[in-house]
């Protein structure tokens, strides 16, 4: 299975100054994130937009100035202590907790002497647990040091849960590399001294290749830019840029989220899905099927019931929209 949670929060990075095309060092001191502190970051699509990771090496400058940050899809991360989020009790080892504020998707993590490790997520509310997912092998989020050159290999083992039901032990592998460093230009501005990181993965659920690209900068929390593409030709390539915590020009265009008391009654789904609570929501309401890597189509209501567009298997999301807000709920197609 797809990196559900991995997906949505990527690696929770930070490193110390370093001088102008240094090469930075991500060590451990200082690394424990601000609770309370909260992100905006704006995703795009390859849908609309023609993406590249640029080169690997020394001394290197990405330029993403291109993309407009309007165009963007807008999204809000938060930090939580482990006691404030949701099924905090099924991870007693995570340190601080990193919330997708949209989705609703709680992702524990630990600290350790030498790096950080995802536990487990979970997504949901206090009523009714969509997913779950416990790491009997955790996951390395990062490990430090690390400088450019660095490289490495991973496993982890997650069992899930889907809908309180059991779904199974996922096997996860890849390879962890530190492949260059130097400027990155997003919408946001020009910055330098960032390490790029490239991590290529895949699990025992699918048969696809993943590779992420993160740029990382001493000083800021999580990760500039992040880019995904896949072996999985239908698959859609996405970047996302983080906003620096100078400013906050995108959080008066996000859509509130809001519980209108709608569940999705399949656990898992082939061509339609069976909702719980329908009549809840207004006839002019949008509702939108959402990949994993944000593309978006449009979807028919009919009752307590939505055909789907033709979707591959895994994760995707439906968003339900009305002038109170949104709320968003994660499915998995298995054909």
């Amino acid at each position: 299975m797809k990196k559900v949670y991995t997906l949505f929060v990527v690696m929770l990075l930070l490193s110390i100054t370093q001088n102008s095309f240094a090469q930075p060092t991500l060590t451990l001191e200082g690394q424990t994130p601000t609770l309370g502190t909260q992100y905006d970051v704006r995703y795009y699509s390859a849908d609309n937009f023609a993406f590249a990771a640029g080169p690997s090496g020394a001394n290197q400058v990405w330029d993403f100035s291109n993309l407009d940050l309007n165009q963007g899809w807008a999204i809000n991360f938060s930090i939580l202590a482990p006691e404030d989020a949701l099924g905090h009790e099924s991870f007693p080892d995570a340190s601080f907790v990193w919330l997708l504020n949209e989705f609703d998707a709680y992702n524990y993590y630990q600290i350790t002497d030498d790096g950080m490790q995802l536990v487990g997520g979970i997504s949901g509310d206090e009523s009714f647990i969509n997913y779950k997912e416990v790491f009997t092998d955790p996951e390395d989020a990062l490990r430090f040091p690390a400088t450019y050159g660095d490289a490495y290999p991973f496993s982890s083992t997650a069992d899930q849960e889907l809908g309180g039901v059991p779904f199974g032990m996922v096997t996860r592998t890849g390879n962890v590399e530190f492949d260059g460093y130097g400027t990155i230009i997003t919408p946001y501005g020009t910055f330098e001294n960032v390490l790029r990181m490239k991590i290529v993965s895949s699990d025992s659920s699918f048969p696809f290749e993943e590779t992420q690209f993160s740029w990382l900068m001493p000083g800021e929390f999580i990760p500039l830019a992040v880019y995904t593409t896949s072996t999985d030709v239908e698959e859609v390539e996405t970047i996302y840029f983080a906003e620096p915590q100078s400013g906050n020009p995108t959080a008066t265009n996000q859509i509130p989220n809001t519980d209108f008391g709608v569940r999705i009654a399949n656990n898992i789904i082939q061509d339609q899905i069976t909702l719980i609570g329908a009549e809840n929501i207004t006839p002019d309401a949008l509702w939108t099927i959402i990949g994993v890597n944000g593309t978006t189509m449009t979807c028919m209501q009919k009752g307590n019931t939505v055909d789907l567009p033709s979707l591959t298997n895994g994760w995707h999301f439906l968003r339900i929209q009305q002038k109170e807000g949104q709320q968003i709920l994660p499915f998995l197609v298995k054909k």
